[in-house]
């Protein structure tokens, strides 16, 4: 230890304590110090952030215990200054650590929560698919129904044009078929010599 800091601890200790900073930094001590003379009791102060030159913050547990002597004559008031800083710093880090998992449990509802929401869109989409399905399946039902009466008039009109054929054919007579603005439509091969 240096000389200089024992003459300065000297000096400090006769002083009032009212004289010192730290009677009222990081906190107001004084009204602390009277009522444990007063009440005669001890008094804590838990974690006071004490700001420190460059930006650094201390965290102290200050107790003030008063001094009787053995005839309960208050002799003085004790101060103890725990530096409470790595601990304060630990309860952080703990708070933050405990806050990790509770976020992730959080995102992770909200994954599921999307994840189900999909699930019902897509459960929508393919109730809808099975809909458009039964649709174009009752479409192509109809369509089949039209191409077998279609086929059936087809083979009717064939069937029709041979008859009319033949009864052409048959006739001894030039017979031609006209439409309603007199074009040829149809005519036998007596017609096609004449």
């Amino acid at each position: 230890m240096t000389s200089s800091w024992l003459a300065h601890r000297r000096a400090a200790s006769r002083r009032c304590v009212r004289d010192l900073d730290v009677s009222f930094r990081p906190v107001e001590l004084r009204k602390y110090v009277e009522q444990a003379q007063v009440e005669r009791r001890p008094q804590r102060l838990p974690d006071v952030e004490y700001p420190r030159p460059g930006g650094e913050v201390l965290h102290l547990d200050i107790q003030l215990d008063p001094l009787v002597d053995s005839e309960s004559r208050l002799r003085g008031v004790a101060l103890l200054f725990q530096d409470v800083t790595a601990a304060h710093r630990l309860q952080d880090e703990l708070a933050v650590t405990n806050q990790r998992p509770e976020t992730a449990f959080e995102e992770r509802q909200s994954t599921n929560e999307e994840l189900q929401t999909t699930n019902e869109e897509l459960q929508s989409t393919v109730e809808e698919l099975e809909t458009t399905d039964e649709e174009l399946q009752s479409t192509n039902d109809e369509l089949q129904t039209i191409n077998e009466q279609l086929r059936q008039s087809t083979e009717n009109l064939d069937g029709a044009n041979a008859f009319l054929e033949a009864i052409l054919t048959s006739l001894r007579a030039g017979v031609a078929v006209v439409s309603a603005d007199l074009r040829v439509q149809e005519w036998n091969r007596q017609a096609e010599e004449l």
